[in-house]
């Protein structure tokens, strides 16, 4: 990545969420807000995906909790806070709360969990 500012490594990294959550969600799109909303974000970084808000972060250690808190003040009460995250060269993963990821489990919209070995 050399000598390219945060500003556009970030515009990048966007996109490749963007890129990957298409294929669930083909409506999904980079809002493309600007870092001086005074330092709050109005719009989440990708939206077009139902009732979540979702910010997207990188880097070589990324402040995933904050965030997940920053999306979690942004979002209100209508929608789920999600950070999609990765080191840089690393693998794409999502920061939910708890609660959503339950709830999903609970209703089948994502696959059972194998159960425990030795268990029944």
């Amino acid at each position: 990545m050399g000598g390219r500012s945060s500003v556009t490594k970030g515009k990048e990294r966007e996109r490749e969420v963007v890129e990957e959550v298409r294929r669930r969600f083909p409506l999904a799109r980079r809002t493309g807000h600007q870092q001086g909303e005074g330092g709050q974000h109005q719009r989440p970084d990708v939206e077009g995906i139902p009732g979540v808000w979702l910010s997207v972060k990188s880097g070589k250690a990324p402040r995933v909790l904050d965030a997940l808190e920053e999306a979690d003040d942004a979002a209100g009460i209508d929608l789920t806070p999600a950070v999609a995250f990765r080191r840089d060269r690393g693998r794409w993963w999502v920061a939910v709360p708890l609660g959503y990821w339950l709830d999903r489990e609970a209703d089948h919209s994502w696959p059972a969990l194998p159960a425990p070995k030795g268990k029944p």
